[in-house]
């Protein structure tokens, strides 16, 4: 399908495809077959690819298949890129929700006026301090939470970027619940710019990502601070940290904890993402826990010659 539309872009046979995806796909894996569809719709993603990297990414993808399974193969190649395929389907799943009456070329598809939206996997209206859904998705998949409230309705995008088990038979799922609240519902919540706070549990929360997008304002709901969050970092608690960019160029990022009495700990080299309009780089729970004692430390950027720093507190 990819492919004839290159080719022949006057024939738009994939416009009858493409919106199964869109229908059909809340929560189901970019590469299952539970859908009863094999492939013609999931063409949107070669045509993610394409606009965002060029038409030769298809080609590298190709040759990298030679040596090794597509999903791997993927990722190798965007890794070339500067990216990844987590940060490369978290962005697709950005911009799967700029389509149809939300179209904006300069943040999706070039013709996303002529795809659908996402079918919502749940549409709960906000009438009380709180309110709160729990989904269960497979991995490399993504979904959105419509919340309407009053003038406004916000959409909640929650992307699993869980690349490894995608390529297990069965597709695994995993529950996530998410909460937004007028008062700050607990440990690894996020305060948006509105003054309302998003909570998420996950068990495994570095393969997890949440967007927030407003119907009234077109875009994403930024936070409502752009510092290191959660702070404190309780290690016990299965939450990653998130620490902000601010570096003008995109690329790898060199990371490394210094404690107070001059201990360094390597943070490794990680890859931007961006979440509400934010640079950052997510330092998974997972790998740090045993390496850092409670604490403050310094926590360094490195970019080349450029560095930022930030303090922040841990707790094991």
């Amino acid at each position: 399908v990819w492919m004839e539309t290159m080719l022949y872009p006057d024939v738009e046979d994939y416009l009858q495809d493409i919106p199964a995806y869109f229908d059909l796909f809340a929560g189901s894996s970019l590469v299952t077959y539970s859908t009863g569809f094999r492939g013609y719709e999931r063409s949107i993603f070669a045509l993610y690819l394409t606009q965002r990297f060029g038409v030769d990414i298809m080609r590298e993808i190709w040759e990298q298949v030679r040596g090794e399974r597509v999903l791997a193969a993927i990722d190798a190649v965007l890794r070339a890129q500067g990216s990844s395929l987590r940060e490369g389907y978290r962005e697709f799943a950005v911009w799967n929700h700029f389509t149809a009456d939300r179209a904006n070329a300069a943040r999706s598809y070039k013709n996303g006026h002529r795809f659908p939206r996402m079918a919502p996997i749940l549409t709960t209206t906000w009438s009380t301090p709180a309110v709160s859904m729990t989904v269960s998705q497979e991995a490399l998949s993504h979904a959105t939470w419509m919340v309407p409230n009053g003038n406004d309705t916000l959409s909640v995008l929650l992307v699993n970027t869980d690349v490894g088990s995608a390529l297990l038979t069965p597709i695994p799922q995993e529950s996530a619940g998410m909460e937004l609240s007028l008062t700050d519902p607990g440990s690894g919540s996020q305060k948006l710019a509105t003054g309302a706070w998003l909570g998420i549990d996950v068990q495994h929360s570095e393969d997890w990502v949440a967007e927030v997008f407003s119907a009234d304002r077109r875009a994403e709901v930024p936070l409502a601070t752009n510092r290191p969050w959660p702070s404190p970092w309780i290690l016990r608690e299965a939450v990653d940290l998130h620490m902000p960019v601010r570096f003008p160029q995109g690329g790898p990022v060199q990371v490394e904890f210094v404690s107070s009495a001059g201990a360094v700990v390597s943070g490794g080299v990680r890859v931007q993402e961006q979440q509400r309009g934010t640079n950052l780089v997510r330092l998974p729970v997972s790998e740090l826990r045993g390496q850092l004692g409670s604490g403050v430390y310094i926590v360094t950027l490195r970019i080349g010659s450029d560095i930022d720093m930030w303090k922040i507190a841990v707790v094991r």
